[in-house]
């Protein structure tokens, strides 16, 4: 049985995409049972040769129920009136867009939306950020690499993550995390996590990979969801993208694979 996270899209091209389409099929073939994270995922598995009879959903995960606890022990309601406040975790790099986030901040703070900007990471662009959101006249933070048992509380003083990133983000465990504490994402449509867990206008929005205006747009959207209702949505989903079914699906996948070699 394999797992991963491959998708279609954002692949190489030319000769990569070649070798790929030549050893990848004979590759999967070795394996009785495929364990499909995503529906990109599925897809790509599919797109080389993988019957549907040999798929198994096992989704990305995170540990929910440790973020929603410590993210709620972490909350301080109810927010200040008025409130626009963006998160961004990950590596300061341009495979994550980063600057992009930064502009359409800029983009808002110009239309007199201005959100404060928070930015957990490090990485080579931290100060072109920095420097580009206190020319555009943002609000940012910059609080440089955070442990992960701090996040939940950095999660909790949110009111939206974005994730603007290449193709190269395969899923984008980032957005379960902060979906486990009850907060909606904003995503570029590369982010591998997009058709699984963001539900327009109930779970956050999806924008155009690069196209900034879109993403300001998604971002003053979400900022605007009733946030009791997104939370509520938000927790049912992440009943679906948990441990617990990531494990059945497992189960699943090896019963199938057990009941199939004792048939033949």
């Amino acid at each position: 049985m394999v797992r991963g996270d491959s998708q279609l899209a954002g692949q190489r091209g030319g000769a990569a995409r070649l070798v790929k389409a030549a050893v990848f099929p004979p590759l999967l073939r070795q394996f009785a049972g495929c364990l499909d994270g995503a529906a990109r995922n599925r897809g790509d598995l599919e797109h080389y040769g993988t019957p549907a009879d040999r798929l198994f959903f096992s989704p990305h995960c995170v540990d929910n129920e440790a973020f929603a606890a410590a993210s709620a022990a972490a909350r301080q309601e109810p927010a200040a009136v008025g409130r626009r406040r963006v998160l961004f975790v990950g590596r300061l790099v341009e495979d994550k867009r980063p600057m992009d986030l930064v502009q359409a901040a800029v983009r808002l703070a110009a239309a007199g939306k201005g959100v404060e900007l928070v930015v957990v990471g490090a990485g080579p662009l931290e100060g072109s950020l920095a420097e580009a959101a206190r020319a555009g006249g943002v609000d940012g933070r910059f609080l440089g690499f955070v442990n992960q048992s701090k996040l939940p509380a950095v999660y909790a003083s949110a009111d939206a993550i974005v994730l603007p990133s290449t193709a190269r983000e395969t899923w984008g465990l980032v957005v379960n995390e902060a979906m486990a504490c009850g907060i909606p994402a904003v995503v570029s449509d590369a982010v591998g996590c997009g058709p699984d867990l963001i539900q327009p206008g109930m779970t956050g929005a999806v924008a155009p990979l690069g196209d900034v205006p879109a993403l300001a747009a998604g971002i003053d959207e979400v900022l605007a969801f009733d946030r009791h209702v997104t939370r509520q949505r938000l927790a049912e989903l992440m009943q679906i993208y948990s441990p617990a079914r990531a494990a059945d699906g497992l189960l699943e996948a090896a019963a199938a694979l057990a009941a199939r070699n004792r048939i033949k």
